[in-house]
């Protein structure tokens, strides 16, 4: 009796050492075929809480599959290896070399940190031969910070803190601020409050007169509601402002040309009645000549 109880006292010892050792290997081959499992049983608690790595081949490809379970029975897939190469986070299916999959829920997908202040945290896309860059720029003392598109080593655009885009330049000072040209088919502006000039068609307008445009203009050197070119050098041109303004002298000039149109046809009804005149003075002169 006491051999048996010592003999059982030798298992259970050495079963307790073999569960808790530590072992070192070169190389570990698990038996051929899928579902083939390395499992750890993290806790008890609620329904279990773990971690499994496990073989699956579901047709196609193979699958190498990382898989948790938090409170729950059930193994959930969180990364997928695939016999072709690609992984997934999120997906047991990827069909990119990474593909992250979210779950629908305003959690992030993909969050790239790095903790200096120094320097931001980047993404960086490459070819063959031209590298392109996404990264966050923190300003001065890491108090705020940009979004930066690079493409080889020019900063195609930036985003700042306040949501102001530039492309062409770091420091934009608008909701999007070009450094240079822009081509573009069309080109809508929201008047928000802007009054288009169809007042200067009102009756009560003060449409100065030619005469009074052309002593500010002498006095000026510039149109009237109309900024010099010194302000246009030191401001710039809002162009819906702009527009409007110069709407306003086209309506203007329209009203200067209907004005002077009407003193045209006046003054050739006036000449049409001088005609008259000197033809009958000319029958009067023969007639006189001919009582002569």
């Amino acid at each position: 009796m006491k051999k048996i109880s010592l003999i059982i006292s030798l298992c259970l010892f050495v079963a307790i050492h073999i569960n808790a050792q530590t072992t070192t290997f070169d190389n570990l081959n698990a038996n051929n075929y899928v579902n083939k499992a390395i499992t750890w049983n993290s806790s008890d608690w609620g329904s279990g809480f773990g971690h499994r790595i496990i073989n699956s081949d579901p047709g196609g490809q193979t699958l190498l599959n990382f898989q948790a379970r938090h409170s729950t029975a059930t193994w959930s897939d969180v990364m997928t290896i695939t016999s072709t190469g690609n992984i997934g986070v999120g997906t047991s299916n990827p069909t990119n070399k990474l593909y992250v999959k979210g779950d629908g829920s305003t959690n992030q997908i993909l969050n790239i940190h790095n903790p200096s202040t120094a320097n931001g945290a980047a993404i960086r896309l490459s070819d063959s031969q031209w590298n392109s860059v996404i990264k966050t720029t923190p300003n001065s003392g890491g108090v705020s910070e940009n979004l930066d598109f690079i493409v080889g080593a020019n900063l195609g655009m930036r985003i700042n803190e306040n949501g102001r885009v530039g492309i062409g330049t770091t420091t934009p000072d608008a909701k999007l601020a070009v450094k240079g040209s822009i081509h573009s088919n069309e080109v809508k502006v929201d008047l928000l409050g802007a009054v288009a000039p169809d007042y200067v068609f009102y009756k009560d307008y003060d449409l100065k007169t030619l005469n009074e445009v052309e002593n500010y203009i002498t006095k000026e050197g510039h149109l009237p509601n109309i900024p010099s070119a010194k302000e246009m050098e030191a401001n710039g041109l809002l162009l819906k402002e702009m527009n409007l303004k110069l709407l306003e002298k086209i309506e203007e000039l329209m009203l200067y040309t209907i004005q002077q149109e009407k003193e045209i046809n006046t003054l050739k009804k006036q000449a049409s009645k001088v005609e008259v005149l000197e033809e009958r003075l000319q029958k009067i002169e023969v007639l006189l000549k001919s009582k002569n």
